[in-house]
């Protein structure tokens, strides 16, 4: 059946991605507020961030979101492979 393992295979992609995108925001929200109160410079923005810092909140986002997704996704990978191997 072609549409065997949607349901887990949504699951894993719009959860993974929610979890991606709240961890990167909350971590770069972290890092302003961090530097605002070593500079007591007052509020600073999220564009103020540099690219080093950015793909360090992106890297670290992708490594909450797999480990908090993994075990989903070895469920969806095994729901495929039994699809696969029964007619």
């Amino acid at each position: 059946n072609f549409f065997v393992g949607f349901g887990a295979h949504f699951f894993c992609d719009s959860f993974g991605r929610g979890v991606y995108f709240t961890s990167y925001e909350y971590l770069k929200r972290c890092l302003v507020r961090r530097r605002s109160r070593e500079n007591n410079a007052g509020e600073r923005q999220r564009h103020d961030l540099t690219l080093p810092e950015r793909m360090a909140c992106a890297a670290t986002s992708g490594m909450i979101c797999w480990a908090v997704i993994f075990p989903a996704d070895v469920v969806r990978s095994k729901i495929y492979a039994r699809s696969a191997v029964l007619p």
